[in-house]
């Protein structure tokens, strides 16, 4: 392990992936402001260790740490922050036994004006000691009763913005099951039907009034393929395998494997469609130009990609797919679509159609 500090050692790890504090925030969910003091070392500016611990996973994750590691650097970090606070308390008690000392006693035999200075100097001396040290409590009041604002303000977003997804993911299942019963018939072997469900508005803004949406420009989502003798290869059920299409560019199978999934895509110049695919159930989506495809709870699924198995991992449980036959496309913005009103956009043609409401970043 590196005799580096904490923050020293992660601000290291990331700069030397390439990773931006920007592009590091947006993908692990952690502002910023927080990252930034995570690795300035800055206690202060952060929650209670327990969220401290859940930062140091998404490092873990995204840098290959070990974080057994990382948590015993997060402990030497806060026992070097109670030393510190010791240290500068025995150094103020030391500073006020010297000015006492400072004060002579005088001989007997003495002036009696001299002895009444001395005894007037000491309890100024006294009162200023008294007056530091109600401060110092004063000012650790205060900061510890901040600190606990903003745990108590992480937290209830963070309970409001599960609550959020918790309200919509069973807004969309509701809205859903019965096209679904229609459309998600048991496929045979040569035949594998796309579903149409209803499109559900998932349109987040930070202030209602503005209804701003924010855009992000990135590099097209590449996908990662598990090759047959790596860990967690399964091949495609053989029921399946024969209708993938060689004659199609794309061919994608996308299956829920453990838990239902929320899918949105869109496939040539074809509608876009958004809907819950259940547990046990498949959708193979095949198309000649293009497929952009957004998945939610993305990790209990199995990917299939012209036969080729896909890797589904996020840590977030979302992840983004974009299968182009021209490898020009490059650029794109994120997220991929746009849910608003009842209708369902590409991210480049709700730029196009909304200018007025658009950021883009």
């Amino acid at each position: 392990m590196s005799k580096e500090g904490l923050g020293e050692f992660l601000k290291k790890k990331r700069e030397e992936a390439g990773i931006s504090l920007r592009d590091f925030s947006h993908k692990t969910k952690i502002t910023s402001r927080q990252l930034k003091s995570l690795e300035e070392n800055n206690l202060s500016e952060l929650p209670d260790k327990t969220y401290i611990k859940g930062f140091l996973k998404a490092y873990a994750r995204e840098f290959k740490l070990d974080i057994h590691e990382l948590f015993s650097l997060l402990d030497n970090l806060y026992s070097s922050g109670e030393e510190r606070e010791e240290g500068e308390k025995r150094e103020e008690e030391d500073a006020e036994r010297e000015e006492e000392d400072e004060i002579d006693v005088q001989p007997v035999g003495k002036s009696i004006v001299i002895l009444k200075r001395a005894a007037i100097a000491s309890f100024i001396i006294g009162a200023i000691a008294t007056f530091v040290m109600l401060f110092n409590n004063f000012v650790e009041t205060i900061k510890q009763e901040s600190l606990e604002v903003s745990q108590r303000s992480s937290n209830e977003a963070q309970k409001r913005e599960e609550e959020r997804v918790a309200i919509e993911e069973s807004a969309q299942a509701v809205a859903l099951v019965a096209e679904e019963e229609k459309e998600m018939i048991p496929v045979a072997a040569t035949a594998i039907p796309e579903v149409i469900p209803e499109v559900i508005p998932t349109v987040e803004t930070e202030k209602e009034e503005e209804k701003k949406v924010v855009l992000r420009k990135g590099r097209r989502p590449t996908s990662k393929m598990i090759k047959e003798d790596a860990e967690g290869f399964s091949p495609i059920p053989d029921e399946l395998k024969s209708s993938f299409n060689s004659e199609n560019f794309h061919n994608l199978l996308v299956m829920a494997q453990d838990e239902n999934c929320w899918i949105t895509y869109k496939k040539d110049d074809q509608p876009i469609k958004v809907f819950t695919l259940e547990k046990g159930k498949h959708v193979l989506i095949q198309a000649e130009e293009s497929i952009r495809l957004v998945l939610g709870n993305a990790n209990v699924t199995r990917i299939y990609y012209n036969e080729e198995m896909v890797d589904p991992k996020s840590s977030s449980g979302v992840k983004s797919f974009y299968f182009v036959k021209d490898e020009k496309i490059k650029d794109v913005l994120y997220p991929l679509f746009v849910h608003e009103e009842g209708n369902a956009y590409t991210s480049e043609n709700y730029a196009e159609k909304f200018k007025e409401k658009v950021i883009i970043e």
